[in-house]
């Protein structure tokens, strides 16, 4: 299903293309997008996405895992953010402002959330369609499509006290660990990231190797609740017409597998009322780590990324019996399934989970 969520400066439509057996239905599924092209002269997103989106429809029927993207999840395709940049051949768009120092920043805006989510006074047509696209969608993952080295980036891309310097070091979010085994998973299915001589592992936070300020990727992640990754997939940002199946090729493998792990991998699951099944909103906690998110109506559902391991989940919502679980993420990429039904605060019966 192809649908458009906004226009360029210029005027050109921005699309997306959604890959799902239900396209455009509101399920209890989770939800990834790719973003490609942010920058102008960085385009190998306008191949590499229509190319997986073709790869993945021509393989329905006879790989498990094209199915398994298909059946259980929506996976969103913007093959385009900068369509004007791109046609210019330069980074900035129509207006000459680069995207990816456009967003409403956690360090300028001391971490308010709801700041966050107002698009800035100079904010973009692409900034402003892509966070309202962002805020409406419960995506739960991104990756965003770039040129200049070859590495996966994670959150965070700044420091606290706003520094540019270039110090080396790590400023990592509460998430780090799912950042890292994500950005890990990408860098192992693509054909060398990971055995990069420049990145340990072919994966750098984004503050260690250089802060950016009004980035897209930290502010995916405070304010849309969606744990997003850059992902530099070519040293030279045009790559010549006879390379472009082996850049198909060095990321198919790894282009498939993030959403997956992204979106079936870590925990997910339903929360509803014990007394009468309706679906609830509530939010969803783990243990140490200071970053929640939200199961979401009309299903009630909720996911939680998580790297493999032990984790204590904790459901809240006002009005109801909290519920907790250990729950343990297996290694193999099938995520943990944990419904929920709330008992309402002063019921004799307590909160219960099926697992």
């Amino acid at each position: 299903m192809k649908s458009c969520i906004g226009k360029s400066a210029g005027g050109a439509e921005l699309w997306v293309l959604e890959l799902s057996d239900k396209p455009g239905q509101q399920e209890a599924e989770s939800h990834f997008k790719y973003v490609g092209n942010m920058h102008g002269n960085e385009p190998s997103g306008r191949m590499l996405l229509p190319q997986f989106a073709e790869w993945v429809c021509a393989n329905y029927k006879t790989n498990d895992d094209a199915r398994r993207l298909v059946d259980k999840m929506h996976t969103h395709l913007l093959v385009t953010m900068n369509p004007d940049g791109f046609a210019a051949r330069k980074r900035e768009n129509g207006n000459n402002v680069d995207l990816n120092r456009n967003f409403p920043d956690p360090v300028e805006l001391k971490g308010s959330a709801e700041k966050m989510k107002q698009p800035l006074p100079n904010a973009q047509p692409e900034t402003i369609a892509m966070m309202k696209w962002t805020l409406d969608t419960p995506f739960v993952a991104s990756a965003n499509l770039h040129e200049g080295a070859i590495v996966a980036n994670y959150p965070f891309d700044g420091y606290a006290d706003h520094s540019e310097r270039l110090t080396g070091k790590r400023h990592p979010a509460p998430d780090d660990a799912a950042f890292q085994y994500l950005a890990k998973l990408y860098a192992k299915k693509h054909s060398f990231m990971a055995k990069s001589q420049e990145f340990r592992d072919g994966i750098t936070n984004g503050a260690q190797w250089y802060p950016v300020y009004g980035g897209m990727q930290d502010w995916n992640y405070l304010a849309g609740r969606c744990l997003a990754i850059t992902l530099e997939l070519s040293q030279s940002k045009w790559r010549p017409e006879g390379e472009l199946q082996s850049l198909w090729q060095e990321n198919r493998e790894a282009l498939l597998a993030l959403p997956l792990a992204a979106g079936l991998g870590g925990i997910r699951g339903t929360v509803v009322s014990a007394a009468d099944g309706s679906p609830l909103p509530a939010t969803v906690m783990l243990d140490g780590i200071a970053w929640n998110t939200s199961a979401r109506l009309p299903a009630g559902y909720f996911n939680r990324p998580a790297a493999p391991g032990s984790y204590t989940l904790h459901i809240v919502h006002p009005g109801y019996q909290p519920a907790g679980a250990a729950i343990t993420v297996p290694e193999d990429g099938s995520g943990v399934v944990a419904n929920f039904q709330l008992a309402r605060a002063g019921d004799k019966n307590s909160s219960s989970i099926r697992v």
